[in-house]
């Protein structure tokens, strides 16, 4: 158990009643339930909005209080953003005051917290852990770049590398991450952020596969926006019709699942004929049981980021036994051994992609083999444990007596 004051520090919002229940995000509220369990002292310095304001899809966090809320405007819009720069560099101010142990990353729009946290500094004494979960800020790794996309780039990746330099402690989701913003010499615990639990691991991948009667099915499960590569994953499609001929019966079914500003594009491309391949266009389902049960249906998930971003999706698939075709971004080289647990082909490269649909269709036994390995590097990578992880790498790297401070 860590004993000492400890505040985590988000963009990420909460919603509190008049009774004193706090909600989040279902899944955002069973992270912190993790973090209640070995940290004693507690405390959240975050937006906090009313209930009633509440989206769906919130629970309540059990065992977190409002008086262990640290409150934060929530910034709307860049208008927002410069009205609350103030009033939130106050609150942060006095959340780090008060607190021994700060915890804070490199997202959140507009700006992370981290750069509050890293002006106080020299003024507070308190020991710093950096979490690097993802990169928003980054460039494509490919296609054409804005010069806004340059300055943020360059902008932030700065910003960031000096936070993490004065930190005390660093966990990253990925190596190259380290890497990035860290010398050469310097540590930090690498541990993907996963989200399942023990219990959504498929208990074993079936002995044999059952024999494919039609055609190959893959999944392309993703936010449907420009980042996640949804062109690359339409280019490849057609590419792979267009080989086929447009009288070909169906020898390849694609199903995308998503939300997001391409959306109706895609909706609107499943519907006309592509020959060759089947493409629906599905809703989301919720994250969790009906999730697995739906990945659980296909041979191979399709991935195709165009940023370094570790997709979670990606230890959701191994769970299921399901192997991935995905780019090869630094996010997903991590996770996935190529050739072992998935194919992996150049950020953008839709005809290489056209390629790896062909091979799905026509090495269904190496789908399932890829499957069973994945299922088997997944099977001790739970959110329970990457917590545990994370508490023996703090207990390890803080000083976590109480006359520190």
């Amino acid at each position: 158990m860590i004993d000492l004051p400890y505040t985590l520090f988000t963009r990420i919002p909460l919603y509190a009643d008049a009774t004193g229940a706090v909600y989040a995000d279902d899944l955002w509220a069973k992270d912190l339930a993790l973090h209640l369990e070995y940290i004693a002292d507690f405390r959240i310095c975050c937006p906090c909005l009313p209930a009633a304001d509440r989206p769906e899809g919130t629970t309540v966090v059990a065992g977190l209080a409002p008086s262990q809320i640290v409150p934060l405007a929530r910034d709307g819009g860049r208008l927002s953003v410069l009205r609350n720069l103030w009033p939130n560099f106050v609150q942060v101010r006095r959340a780090v005051k008060a607190t021994q142990i700060v915890h804070s990353g490199g997202a959140g729009w507009a700006f992370p917290l981290s750069y509050y946290i890293l002006t106080l500094r020299r003024r507070f004494q308190f020991q710093w852990v950096m979490v690097i979960e993802s990169s928003f800020w980054m460039k494509p790794e490919s296609g054409p770049v804005s010069l806004r996309q340059h300055l943020s780039h360059a902008f932030h990746h700065r910003m960031i590398r000096a936070c993490m330099v004065a930190a005390d402690a660093h966990i990253v989701t990925q190596s190259w991450y380290r890497d990035l913003f860290l010398d050469a010499d310097a540590s930090a615990h690498v541990a993907p952020a996963v989200w399942i639990d023990e219990q959504d691991i498929l208990p074993a991948p079936p002995a044999a596969p059952k024999r494919r009667t039609g055609p190959a099915r893959l999944i392309f499960p993703a936010r449907l926006v420009a980042e996640k590569g949804v062109e690359t994953v339409l280019d490849a499609i057609e590419a792979f019709a267009a080989r086929h001929g447009s009288d070909a019966p169906p020898r390849l079914q694609i199903d995308i699942v998503g939300a997001g500003p391409l959306a109706d594009r895609c909706r609107a491309f499943a519907a006309r004929d592509h020959g060759a391949v089947a493409v629906r266009f599905l809703d989301p389902v919720p994250y969790g049981a009906p999730f697995f049960e739906l990945i659980r249906g296909y041979e191979a998930v399709v991935l195709a980021n165009r940023q370094p971003e570790q997709p979670r999706v990606v230890f959701d698939a191994f769970s299921q036994a399901v192997p991935v075709i995905a780019s090869r971004t630094p996010g997903v080289e991590t996770p996935v051994a190529a050739g072992l647990t998935g194919w992996l082909f150049a950020v953008d490269a839709a005809a290489a992609l056209a390629d790896l649909f062909e091979r799905a269709v026509d090495r269904p036994q190496a789908l399932a083999e890829m499957g069973a390995a994945a299922r088997g590097a997944v099977a001790q990578r739970t959110h329970l444990r990457m917590h545990q992880d994370r508490e023996a790498f703090l207990k390890d790297r803080l000083r976590l007596a109480k006359d520190v401070g």
